[in-house]
């Protein structure tokens, strides 16, 4: 009874042992399956991906390359060898320290490993890549493997660099047009306040132009009237000339006159004295014949009133010719003081006119000299009113000038707003240039390493 006890306990074990080693058995089949389908899915992950794969065992230090990592260095399946080493030697040299901290820190502190790098071609040419990583670790907290791909990023690094590039030479760009643009309103402004004295120094020279003018028509009146002064005075000088020569030649007639006057004066004094002469034989006549009346007596007697009668006249006669001589001396005297003032006076007359010839000369040189003079001021006075125009077109176009130079102003204040929220644009596409690339190279936390 106990021995067939026994023995069914033994059949049950046995059964048991074997219902458990089919499920186990089973449970392999499936596990098997899984790992199976879970390698096709990894080979179909890796066939279709355009990925690099790469896996790391740390306690090795063997890495696994897939075939589309080697390819997107240049190689083919066999021709990488499956050690860290080969991972290491190909990074840049500016890389290198970076990239392994990265991966120490990820092993060792469980930061992201998210990181971009150079690595070197089987041409030689440095290439880069974007990279990501995880790692796994036991239960001491150890790494036990490191897994993760590679993506080539070379155009994205250079259109990056390039961004930046452009994004640092719009940066620069704009604050040298800023510095340009301060300037040249600096400049403006000086121009603007410079043209604004312009205009008021144009005004003021077109009023005093236009006073000018008026000075100048003042004169050209004067100067005409001077000219026609001197046009007087030189006829009139004409004239005192010939009056003179008219005067010389009556000087002359009376200066002729007084000689043949004086000439007569002469001839009658000796009338004169030969009257004298025979009223003295008159009066020594009358005496003798009163002397003779007497002495016929009776029969004389009209005789001697004759006698006396003569002696009378003859006695009127003397004292005559000496009232005669008397005031013809004077008229001899008068005539030769006459002709001595004649002689100065026609002296005086030719001295007169030789001055008045010159004076005359001098009138007719000074009427051209005024002549030349009034032309030449007409001829200021039409400049001065081209001036006065001139200066008017001035003042208008610097009205102009000044008023365009203020809207050059206000544009270039405008430009410079604009300007300056174009330096904004740039410095804020720089930020985000350098913000983007850091996020891309180190997963947002770091900046790129380079």
């Amino acid at each position: 009874m106990l021995d067939s006890y026994f023995s069914l306990v033994c059949i049950a074990l046995l059964l048991g042992g074997i219902g458990y080693l089919f499920l186990r058995l089973q449970r392999l089949q499936k596990a098997k399956a899984a790992v199976q389908k879970n390698e096709e899915r990894f080979t179909l992950a890796i066939q279709s991906t355009n990925d690099g794969i790469w896996d790391w065992d740390a306690r090795t230090n063997e890495v696994y390359f897939s075939p589309r990592f080697k390819q997107l260095l240049g190689y083919t399946e066999h021709e990488l060898p499956h050690v860290f080493g080969t991972f290491e030697s190909r990074l840049h040299p500016e890389d290198r320290d970076h990239v392994l901290q990265q991966i120490r820190d990820h092993v060792e502190r469980r930061v992201p490993f998210v990181v971009e790098y150079r690595l070197q071609t089987k041409s030689g040419e440095y290439r880069w890549f974007h990279s990501r990583g995880q790692a796994a670790w036991d239960e001491h907290n150890q790494p036990i493997r490191m897994a993760g791909s590679i993506r080539e990023v070379t155009e994205r690094r250079q259109a990056e660099e390039q961004l930046r590039t452009s994004a640092s030479v719009l940066a620069a760009s704009t604050a040298q047009i800023m510095h340009s643009l301060t300037q040249l309103l600096t400049s403006t402004a000086e121009a603007v306040s410079a043209v604004s004295q312009t205009a008021s120094t144009v005004e003021e020279v077109k009023q005093t132009a236009y006073l000018s003018g008026q000075k100048a028509q003042e004169v050209t009146e004067n100067a005409q009237q001077t000219v026609a002064i001197a046009q007087s005075g030189e006829h009139a000088v004409d004239a005192a000339i010939a009056g003179m020569h008219q005067v010389r030649e009556q000087m002359e007639s009376i200066a002729h006159s007084v000689i043949i006057l004086g000439e007569q004066s002469q001839t009658i004094g000796d009338i004169i004295a030969t009257v004298h002469n025979l009223a003295e034989q008159s009066a020594l006549l009358a005496v003798n014949a009163a002397i003779e009346a007497a002495r016929a007596g009776e029969h004389g007697k009209g005789f001697g009133i004759v006698a006396r009668e003569v002696k009378n006249l003859a006695a009127q006669s003397k004292q005559a010719t000496a009232q005669i001589r008397t005031i013809l001396n004077d008229v001899q005297k008068a005539t030769h003081t006459a002709v001595l003032v004649t002689e100065q006076g026609t002296q005086a007359i030719e001295v007169g006119v030789t001055q008045s010839i010159d004076a005359n000369q001098s009138i007719h040189t000074l009427s051209q000299s005024i002549a030349t003079a009034a032309q030449a001021v007409t001829q200021i006075a039409a400049s001065s009113q081209q001036q006065v125009i001139g200066m008017e077109q001035a003042a208008l176009a610097m009205a102009n000038v000044k008023m365009a130079s203020g809207q050059n102003l206000d544009g270039l204040q405008q430009i410079e707003t604009a300007v300056q929220r174009l330096h904004g644009v740039g410095q804020t596409l720089k930020a985000l240039v350098e913000q983007y690339t850091g996020r891309n190279n180190n997963g947002g936390e770091n900046a790129t390493h380079s």
